[in-house]
């Protein structure tokens, strides 16, 4: 079925609902193909909560492939040296630098905010900030555009797309249309 002739269509390659890292970093490696894509994040900013992440090699390494190494170690990144277990006052290392070294692989601390904010400012795709998708446009069984409000104004429009790709949390309308539930 297509988007209602009333409602405002857009058209582009791949649309992706949420605005996190890996949605952030799948839009810029797109772009980086020649893919036309946009980002649709419900939120205007930063979420409100903190909460630090470990990227292994292979998750910093395809940031590297975005910008330098230098320019993540700037804004968001630092080699992760381990982790400590502190029962009644008393530090004990359970995974030290050595750990790390000793098995051939750096991981890397971030900030996931900080990540994803950068993520946001550097991907080229176009992101609209402020935009909540509320529902799906699909033929038969395929997903091939999300139906869309902007969350200040209620100004409902539609993206039609090759690909849609839900990446925005557990009650996600895409990966919902496609069957597919987190717990």
């Amino acid at each position: 079925m297509s988007a209602s002739k009333s409602m405002e269509t857009l058209r582009t390659d791949i649309v992706i609902a949420g605005g996190g890292i890996g949605g952030v970093v799948l839009a810029a490696l797109l772009v980086r193909a020649g893919r036309s894509v946009i980002v649709l994040e419900r939120g205007l900013g930063p979420p409100p909560f903190l909460r630090p992440e470990v990227l292994w090699p292979p998750a910093a390494e395809t940031l590297f492939s975005l910008r330098p190494r230098e320019f993540w170690e700037e804004k968001c990144l630092r080699a992760f040296g381990g982790a400590v277990l502190e029962r009644a006052g008393v530090e004990r290392p359970m995974i030290t630098h050595e750990t790390f070294r000793r098995a051939g692989a750096q991981p890397f601390f971030t900030q996931p905010n900080a990540t994803r904010e950068t993520l946001l400012a550097i991907c080229d795709a176009d992101v609209r900030r402020g935009v909540e998708v509320t529902g799906v446009i699909q033929d038969a069984a395929r997903v091939r555009g999300v139906r869309a409000r902007e969350v200040a104004t209620g100004r409902e429009f539609a993206i039609e797309a090759e690909l849609a790709v839900g990446d925005d949390g557990p009650h996600s309308a895409v990966r919902k249309a496609c069957g597919i539930g987190i717990e």
